[in-house]
């Protein structure tokens, strides 16, 4: 009989070519490779309920609102007062069942691992505390413990109740040390960008035709930074202003579709698209910007919030597109990578004269 080990998750494929979570999926079949455990995912999202995808085994717990979409952080903190208590109530709801599946579903397991602290470490913390157990920790996740009340006090019991805890980068690594003040003895924090998924994401053996466009992927909310994008090419001569084309959905679309308008950009959002449309993307693009954002912490003094390492940069890199990066975040680590060019984070001007040089060399080279 095949071994089994868990894997806990608030966001995972929903279908063949959903792009949620598409990591979590790329990580089991990378493992898979040298490990014939089988996989056995518990996730939230809809429809609840036993099912497959791709091949893998998934049990899914409900929990659409907050883990989908515009995503966790980004929803609790548009909310306030009531509604704030309201969803407070619904994530220990989404907890609650995590736990209970878990629990029924973790007999022969050889040991589990987590994708974000809050649910899912949480989960297994309380459901499986026998089980060797790695936490993987992303931004959002650890911006919520950081903004939470109680959220340290939290991580400080999650944290000692894990075999291994990964962080996808290492400016997470030490706001998670931060969090925590004292790291617990024998729990060692590594760091460990998610994987590519190598096949999707080959770089052609000659290099393809670039069309003039300038590319950006990702949830369509403020931290993603793409109103900057708009506003540094809409900042470039008229006849140097390329196309921008936004793969990605979330409630800023309505708001950059009206900032392209009124600066003159020709702006393209065909909303979320497969893994296969994002390669495809990447290889047609002229140049792909991750202009991400730090956002003000969730208390005077605190720390600002930034993403961990945006999987697209990643990808980008494995295609051989040309990538502009924010200095921010994990993407910090990437300033030293061939092909990537840099600028401050939040300034339009600064990414404008990066991103001109670029396409001036973009331009040059297909002449």
């Amino acid at each position: 009989m095949n071994r089994r080990f868990g894997v806990v998750t608030s966001s995972f494929p929903r279908r063949q070519g959903d792009w949620a979570g598409r990591f979590v999926l790329t990580q089991l079949r990378r493992r898979s490779t040298c490990d014939p455990a089988v996989p056995d995912v518990i996730a939230c999202g809809l429809p609840e309920g036993a099912g497959r995808v791709e091949g893998v085994s998934v049990f899914r717990v409900g929990g659409e609102r907050l883990f989908s979409g515009p995503g966790a952080p980004e929803v609790w903190d548009a909310a306030s007062g009531l509604a704030r208590g309201a969803l407070a109530l619904e994530a220990l709801g989404v907890v609650y069942r995590l736990v209970d599946a878990i629990r029924s579903r973790s007999p022969g397991w050889g040991g589990v691992e987590s994708h974000w602290m809050v649910p899912s470490a949480l989960a297994v913390a309380l459901a499986a505390p026998g089980l060797p157990h790695t936490s993987f920790v992303h931004s959002g996740d650890l911006a919520w413990l950081r903004a939470a009340p109680g959220g340290a006090a939290l991580a400080r019991w999650i944290v000692p109740r894990c075999q291994r805890v990964v962080c996808v980068s290492a400016p997470l690594a030490r706001q998670l040390r931060e969090l925590l003040g004292t790291w617990p003895a024998g729990v060692p924090l590594d760091v460990a960008p998610m994987p590519v998924d190598a096949e999707l994401f080959a770089r052609a053996a000659a290099p393809p035709p670039r069309a003039y466009r300038v590319l950006g992927v990702g949830r369509l909310v403020p931290i993603k930074g793409f109103d900057l994008l708009l506003r540094a090419v809409g900042g470039l001569p008229l006849p140097e202003r390329p196309p921008v084309r936004l793969l990605g959905e979330g409630p800023e679309a309505p708001r950059l579709q009206t900032l392209a308008t009124r600066l003159g950009v020709e702006l393209s959002v065909p909303g979320a698209v497969s893994p296969t449309t994002v390669a495809a993307a990447l290889r047609e693009a002229a140049v792909c910007v991750v202009p991400s954002r730090a956002l003000p912490g969730p208390r005077a003094g605190s720390a600002s919030r930034t993403e961990g390492m945006p999987l697209v940069a990643r990808e980008a890199l494995a295609v051989g597109t040309p990538l502009v990066v924010a200095h921010t975040g994990g993407l910090a680590d990437l300033r030293s990578e061939p092909g990537v060019f840099t600028f401050p984070p939040g300034d339009a001007r600064m990414l404008r004269c990066v991103l001109s040089s670029v396409l001036r060399a973009r331009n040059t080279e297909t002449a």
